[in-house]
């Protein structure tokens, strides 16, 4: 996945103030490691107390946009909002980059994604079309092995699409490199779990569901 951003995309959530509280999942949780509890743009999502978050994302216009940048890749020489200096930054052993990004589909939906052709690379990648708390989703999982750009030995990138609407969808992208792959990815797991989707807004166009190939609703 390119995380380079162009000035050409949407924020059809605008971002708003962010706020940073505990976990409310957190005494029903293993002895690990604490958890916090990021709220933005009408979305929450948990994530350990260990990462970083930057949530001064620059504004665009076009068709997404991005509301937070977590984990343990140091930000870097950068400017607080300058992600795309961020994204030159390579994964040291041991680190992990999750980017959360709002996107509209500007006349497709996340249904149609199920079938267009995943760009072909030497690491994959697999796609999954799965469900997330009832809503159809999307997960690509790229096994890198440190072949990409970033180092990464893998990238898992879910598509989730919002409560009423399949025409906006959140991202979730995910990069990390060894070791800790067992770890990361029951992080992630367990981020993906806590996530509380924002809502179709009264009045708001476009199909509510995907059929098939996704699951069936409760299945």
């Amino acid at each position: 996945m390119n995380r380079v951003l162009g000035g050409a995309l949407l924020a059809l959530l605008v971002a708003g103030c962010a706020t940073v509280s505990p976990s409310p999942s957190e005494s029903q949780r293993p002895s690990r490691e604490p958890l916090l509890r990021l709220a933005i743009a009408d979305l929450a999502v948990d994530y350990p107390s260990a990462w970083a978050v930057h949530t001064d994302m620059p504004r665009l216009t076009g068709f997404g946009q991005p509301l937070a940048i977590l984990g343990t890749l140091p930000w870097g020489p950068c400017d607080e909002t300058d992600v795309n200096c961020h994204f030159a930054q390579r994964l040291g052993p041991g680190q992990i980059d999750v980017q959360v990004v709002a996107v509209s589909g500007a006349g497709t939906d996340l249904c149609a994604r199920a079938t267009l052709p995943i760009p072909s690379t030497p690491a994959g990648p697999t796609r999954t079309m799965l469900r997330i708390h009832g809503r159809p989703a999307i997960l690509l999982v790229y096994p890198w092995s440190g072949q990409d750009y970033y180092r990464a030995d893998a990238e898992k990138v879910w598509s989730i699409a919002i409560d009423g609407t399949v025409r906006r969808w959140v991202v979730v992208d995910a990069r990390y490199r060894r070791p800790g792959d067992d770890e990361f990815s029951a992080e992630l797991d367990a981020l993906i779990a806590s996530l509380a989707m924002p809502k179709a807004v009264p009045g708001e166009q476009g199909p509510g569901d995907c059929g098939s190939p996704f699951p069936t609703p409760g299945t």
